[in-house]
C-alpha cells in the first residue's frame, strides 16, 4: 500500500496497493481408476494404484493438450502395484496481479468516503489448473481442461465513520 504524495486538493489522498503472486506449479500423482492390485484400493480414503513410470514425463513445450508425455505411464500387469511415486509430475505454475487504487473523501468530523477500483489478475494471464491424472484414461489423461479466473474489476464505495 502507497500513499500518494500529492497535495493539490484535487489530487489528495489518494493509495496505491497492490499485490503480487508467483507460485510454481502444484505436485501432483497419476492414478489409476480401477483397483489393479486387487486389494480395495478404490479411492478416496483407501487410496489408489499407480502406474508404472517408465522414463522421464517432462517435456520441453508443454501445452494444454500435452502438459506431460503420457507414454512415461503404463498400467502394471494385473494383481500388481505401480512403480510410480507420490507426486512425480509438477503442474503448472501461477502468476497474479491485484491492484487497486483508491481515494478518500472526507465528509466531516470523523466520517470519510472511500472510493476504490480494484483489478485481479490484471495482466489477464492464463493460470491454468491441474492435469487429468487417470493413466488408464488415455482420452484425457495429462491434459487441462479449466483455468482459474480471468481479470475481474470491481469498485466500491465504502462510509467510514
Amino acid at each position: 500500500s502507497y500513499a500518494l504524495p500529492w497535495r493539490q486538493a484535487w489530487a489528495r489522498n489518494w493509495e496505491l496497493r497492490g499485490i503480487v503472486t508467483a507460485q510454481t506449479g502444484q505436485p501432483f500423482t497419476p492414478l489409476l481408476q480401477f483397483d489393479n492390485s486387487n486389494t480395495g484400493n478404490t479411492g478416496g480414503s483407501f487410496g489408489s494404484d499407480r502406474p508404472n513410470l517408465l522414463f522421464d514425463p517432462s517435456l520441453a513445450d508443454r501445452s494444454p493438450l500435452r502438459w506431460f508425455n503420457t507414454a512415461a505411464f503404463a498400467a502394471p500387469p494385473p494383481y500388481q502395484f505401480g512403480n510410480a511415486g507420490r507426486n512425480v509430475v509438477r503442474g503448472p505454475g501461477l502468476v497474479s496481479v491485484d491492484a487497486a487504487l483508491a481515494r478518500r473523501f472526507r465528509i466531516g468530523g470523523k466520517t470519510s468516503l472511500m472510493a476504490e477500483a480494484q483489478a485481479f489478475n490484471l495482466l489477464n494471464r492464463t493460470n491454468f489448473d491441474l492435469p487429468q491424472h487417470y493413466a488408464d484414461d488415455p482420452a484425457s489423461f495429462g491434459m487441462i481442461f479449466s483455468a482459474k479466473a480471468p481479470r475481474q474489476a470491481q469498485v466500491s464505495l465504502r462510509v467510514q465513520f
